[in-house]
């Protein structure tokens, strides 16, 4: 029993959802077998671990039928009920959180039973929650931007239904309002997944064929809804809409930064129109436009990206459950950095303290002291890099170069030099370990201690700098690409070079 499709499922359940589904279980209105219930109170009881001693089939089945021999058949039909029973129960749950789907169930109940007085006051319930929804934060719940436009198109077909069997043959069957409705339902999801392909092909190449696209970008542009809305003035196409432009607008057109510009400002305005996960996606669509710009020689795009970090932080996106991921905490240091915002980093390092793995507030303290020339203290912010293989990796990296750092200084040379070269090799070597496991990351540290080793033996081996070896370094620092900490080297080498 213990691989079975029973557990599986089951081990995805939590604490309180073991709880729950136990009195769904026990509900004669969902089961009314009894050894159903029996059988799901023995897996009960076994949980967080579910021993797989404990849960032989053998077991269970003397458990569940004292005394009769064993038989897995009659065993795994109950093992089937308690799955579909489960099936039920999650669906039961998405249910009672989908309070738009109960009330536009309900309404239809009303109207199929002839109540019409209860029809008319639940499709005005319905009606009031679309629009608090279109005023109040979303990104708590589930719903996507498109489901509030797919239930107006719902209430405005409900309308339209009800008009039809009251049979009010004189009375406009709100056909323009469904048809509206669902122009608006169909050009958000349009927009929505033609830009997630556009993104998508930036990595990879597929074709996709969207009918019909170039003709709601031009809708979207010129034209207005038959309500006179234009369709620039509805959050989620717009939104979409620029995304769309963003990308398809070839780098460093003025349109594309244009469009940017506009995608910015909506998502600022309107990031709570959306549910979380996808206004995220959007800022990252935002902050990767910015990326390729920045990447093609425009500095300027890093104060942008700085930007958007900002904008994902007042508005409490850069957190998952509560938590801020190392990598999304080494990225926005990254840009802090680079635009020695360091005073607005320590704030935020120490704000979010509480939300960061210590070993990723360690690690992006230290690079901030760095930054500041405090290099004893990076030293005894990194006595421990963590277990995290990449986050030790950038670890032990700043850790060479803040050990090369004190070997420069005349007051504590002496004490760094030795050091610089014992770092260098077992750096080498753990580099060498992890080369497997790390193929891309290897060449690229391995490239960079390559580097300032040879800077160490052309600068600090001799009483006379080896200038001409050091120019040859030069050049091929500027040829390799593949190379970690490339800006900080060149920095290096030229203080080397001036000395």
């Amino acid at each position: 029993m213990y691989n079975s499709k029973l557990l599986v499922f089951i081990q995805t359940l939590s604490s309180e959802e073991l709880k729950s589904f136990g009195q769904f279980v026990q509900s004669p209105y969902f089961n009314s077998n009894k050894k159903v219930g029996q059988l799901y109170q023995y897996l009960y009881k076994s949980a967080p671990n579910f021993e797989a001693k404990r849960l032989e089939k053998q077991k269970v089945f003397k458990y569940l039928f004292p005394g009769e021999t064993f038989n897995n058949s009659k065993l795994q039909q109950l093992m089937s009920k308690l799955v579909k029973l489960l099936e039920q129960f999650w669906v039961q749950e998405r249910f009672g959180k989908a309070i738009m789907q109960q009330q536009l169930e309900l309404t239809k109940s009303y109207r199929e039973r002839n109540l019409p007085l209860y029809w008319e006051k639940n499709q005005e319930v319905l009606a009031t929650l679309l629009q608090e929804q279109n005023k109040t934060s979303n990104q708590n719940q589930n719903n996507k931007a498109g489901d509030t436009h797919y239930y107006q198109f719902q209430l405005a077909i409900e309308l339209h239904d009800n008009i039809e069997q009251a049979e009010q043959r004189n009375k406009e069957p709100n056909l323009q309002n469904v048809s509206d409705n669902l122009d608006q339902y169909y050009f958000i999801n349009k927009l929505k997944y033609y830009c997630k392909a556009i993104n998508f092909q930036r990595f990879k190449s597929v074709d996709y064929e969207f009918i019909l696209i170039d003709k709601i970008l031009q809708e979207v542009e010129k034209g207005q809804t038959k309500s006179g809305k234009k369709w620039l003035e509805i959050p989620a196409v717009a939104i979409y809409y620029y995304g769309v432009q963003t990308l398809l607008r070839p780098r460093g057109e003025q349109a594309a930064l244009t469009h940017f510009k506009e995608l910015k400002q909506l998502l600022k305005k309107h990031a709570h129109y959306f549910a979380r996960k996808e206004i995220q996606n959007m800022f990252m669509l935002a902050r990767n436009f910015c990326i390729q710009e920045l990447n093609s020689g425009d500095r300027s795009y890093l104060e942008e990206i700085f930007d958007l970090y900002k904008m994902e932080i007042d508005q409490q996106l850069i957190l998952e459950e509560g938590k801020l991921s190392a990598a999304t905490c080494k990225n926005i240091t990254t840009v802090a950095l680079s635009l020695a915002a360091f005073d607005w980093l320590e704030k935020f390092i120490y704000d979010y303290q509480w939300a960061i793995d210590t070993d990723a507030f360690n690690f992006a303290l230290a690079r901030l002291r760095f930054a500041q020339k405090e290099y004893t203290t990076v030293l005894e912010l990194l006595q421990d890099t963590g277990e995290e293989v990449l986050l030790m990796l950038s670890g032990k990296a700043l850790l060479l170069k803040t050990y090369f750092e004190l070997s420069l200084d005349v007051k504590t040379e002496f004490l760094y030099e030795d050091k610089v070269d014992n770092f260098l090799v077992s750096f080498t070597a753990f580099l060498n370990r992890k080369k497997d496991t790390l193929p891309k990351h290897y060449i690229f540290y391995l490239n960079f201690a390559k580097m300032l080793k040879e800077m160490r033996k052309a600068a600090h081996y001799s009483t006379v700098k080896d200038i001409s070896k050091l120019q040859v370094l030069s050049r091929q620092l500027s040829t390799i690409t593949e190379m970690a900490e490339q800006t900080w080297l060149r920095e290096k080498m030229d203080d080397l070079m001036r000395e």
